[in-house]
């Protein structure tokens, strides 16, 4: 999930999200609004083993985003199947 500088709307998600990289140039926590694995986050490992958040950032409100997408795509590829 892409998100803006805030991490409050999603501007790209799946693999759109991942074609474009924060510069290695930047320090990761300045510019990074990327979130990945965050799925790991519902399975019962250890905390010291799931993937670093942002400060404040709660990784429901990235699941949520995620199915909301997922909805989307979901509608959009029945309705193209449809015409």
């Amino acid at each position: 999930m892409h998100y803006d500088r805030n991490y409050k709307e999603v501007k790209e998600w799946g693999s759109a999200a991942m074609a474009e990289r924060p510069s290695k140039k930047v320090k990761k926590h300045e510019s990074c609004s990327i979130i990945e694995h965050f799925k790991l986050h519902l399975t019962e490992i250890s905390e010291e083993n799931k993937p670093p958040l942002p400060l404040g950032f709660d990784y429901k409100q990235a699941i949520i985003d995620y199915l909301q997408r997922m909805g989307m795509y979901s509608i959009l590829i029945m309705i193209i199947s449809f015409i």
